[in-house]
């Protein structure tokens, strides 16, 4: 059974009988046939985060089903391209994010299509300024100085031991006899 156009509209309880040479009933077959039609694209979402004052990454997501992305800068076309998307109960979401120049400026335009519909959304990319770390990085090395000063002090509480004194030792004391002259007398001296 071949279908050329196929509708939601065509959903519904079907029956296949197939007949021999003969022309006689060889066989029936009941079955169910529900026709999907691929869901439109929503309006996308874009942000953009600062790496470094050399780079920034853009990210553009969607809802929609068999999504293509196209991505311009000031009208004129930067990438195309198809998402990789993740699976959701009731939609599936598509992203793409793409790296860019930090101190690149200028309408972004992020346009997600696919066969049932299109739609666009439009941000100003800003120059990114001074040093940015992003989140992860001030954790992570926040995360090494402390596991360096509980080392540290680890190494303190092994390696510095209180020193034992035997009750029979016998201490030697010795007395210094310090004289300060003041700075004129000095300079005669040294001449």
């Amino acid at each position: 059974m071949t279908l050329d156009v196929v509708r939601t509209t065509d959903s519904g309880n079907y029956l296949l009988e197939t007949f021999n040479h003969e022309g006689q009933l060889s066989h029936t077959t009941n079955f169910h046939l529900e026709v999907q039609a691929p869901a439109p694209v929503s309006n996308p979402k874009v942000s953009q985060t600062c790496l470094s004052p050399e780079q920034s990454v853009v990210c553009c997501s969607t809802e929609g089903d068999g999504v293509e992305f196209i991505w311009s800068l000031d009208n004129n076309i930067l990438i195309q391209t198809r998402a990789e998307s993740t699976n959701k109960p009731t939609s599936e979401v598509s992203n793409v994010t793409i790296s860019l120049h930090g101190q690149l400026t200028g309408n972004l335009a992020c346009i997600t299509q696919n066969d049932i519909s299109s739609e666009q959304t439009v941000i100003q990319l800003r120059s990114c300024k001074g040093s940015i770390h992003p989140p992860s990085v001030t954790v992570t090395v926040a995360v090494i100085v402390s596991v360096c000063a509980l080392l540290l002090l680890l190494a303190l509480i092994l390696y510095v031991r209180p020193v034992a004194v035997e009750d029979n030792a016998q201490y030697e004391i010795v007395y210094y006899t310090v004289t300060m002259t003041p700075a004129k007398e000095r300079r005669l001296y040294a001449k």
